[in-house]
């Protein structure tokens, strides 16, 4: 393994959060391989980070994974995502997968798999070479992955612990319907979520089909129990998609259905994470935290002209990426003021 050199700076970085911060933030950046950088970790474990290169940030340390690295190439090439998917959907998915449920169970992009010893990888065996690609990834447990493909039909693949198989939603009402993210609290509690009021729910056994309260396209989902998840997106168009997305919609789920909540921003919901006891959601630029008592603050903003890409919690941590930076965040519980890391 390789060792980046970083830099201490003793000020903590401050952003815009009403003139004082609630998180003190430490920021590691990246060079952009062949997707902007995503994130994975669980408590006690390092921060995973995948840009195409694989790293790992072990307290002080950020060391790349040359394994992981070269097994990516070996197999793919070295393939741009954004390449493959074209232009003909939003850049967000100029990003990779990356979803775990232990240390020693980890996936990038269907692609590539840790057993805690070493990286294997699993080609699509639907086609030629390329990373398996999806624009979301949740895994309940070692043989039960869900990953989402980024295609107007609607296809999704499964992982039972052997073979990724390529599988479908039941129809839905609406053609342009398209699923574009998924999360659950466990085998038997699964959400899809996405275009065209597309809202699924995975019981273990089958998908069914839930009635959305407004017409919404939604982007992001998270379940904290089987009676407890949320979803964001934007109003739908009525008639032409070329057209900017209405206000933001942030949506809840209660055991039996779903209904709009309100939402601290009227921009729309790209991003969704969580844990124990409280819920992120993430717009283009600016990060919002809901407390256990249902209070909202914002605690991160970029800075003009960047974009987060990918939004993530786990251990106490809040990890957010742009399209070569990773920041991190311990929630004010745990411990306030990390200070800042920048990589040169």
């Amino acid at each position: 393994m390789h060792r980046l050199s970083a830099v201490l700076l003793s000020l903590p970085l401050l952003v815009a959060c009403g003139g004082r911060p609630s998180m003190g933030w430490t920021s590691y950046s990246f060079e952009r391989w062949t997707g902007s950088p995503v994130v994975w970790t669980v408590a006690g474990a390092p921060i995973w980070v995948f840009t195409g290169r694989l790293y790992r940030i072990d307290g002080d340390s950020v060391e790349q994974d040359r394994q992981a690295s070269e097994a990516f190439v070996a197999s793919f090439g070295g393939v741009d995502r954004y390449n493959l998917f074209g232009t003909a959907l939003d850049d967000i998915f100029d990003a990779h997968n990356l979803y775990g449920t232990a240390p020693d169970d980890i996936w990038i992009d269907c692609a590539l798999h840790f057993d805690g010893v070493s990286w294997r990888s699993y080609p699509d065996p639907t086609g030629p070479p390329s990373p398996c690609r999806g624009s979301s990834l949740y895994g309940s447990d070692p043989d039960r992955y869900f990953a989402v493909q980024v295609s107007s039909s609607g296809d999704y693949r499964q992982w039972d612990g052997a073979v990724w198989a390529l599988r479908s939603l039941p129809p839905r009402p609406v053609p342009r319907a398209q699923p574009l993210a998924v999360h659950g609290s466990g085998r038997d509690d699964v959400h899809m979520v996405g275009r065209g009021s597309c809202l699924a729910h995975f019981d273990g056994k089958e998908w069914r089909l839930q009635e959305a309260p407004l017409p919404v396209d939604l982007r992001a989902v998270w379940a904290r129990s089987s009676t407890e998840a949320y979803a964001g997106g934007s109003r739908a168009p009525l008639e032409d998609y070329s057209l900017p997305p209405d206000p933001g919609v942030l949506l809840a789920w209660d055991g039996s259905r779903w209904g709009q909540i309100a939402s601290p921003t009227t921009e729309e919901i790209r991003h969704l994470a969580g844990d124990r006891d409280n819920l992120y959601l993430a717009t283009d630029r600016e990060v919002f935290e809901r407390d256990g008592q249902g209070r909202w603050s914002k605690v991160f903003e970029m800075e003009e002209g960047r974009f987060i890409r990918h939004l993530y919690a786990a251990g106490g941590l809040l990890m957010l990426c742009d399209w070569v930076d990773l920041f991190v965040a311990e929630s004010p519980s745990f411990r306030e003021g990390i200070r800042l890391w920048v990589r040169r």
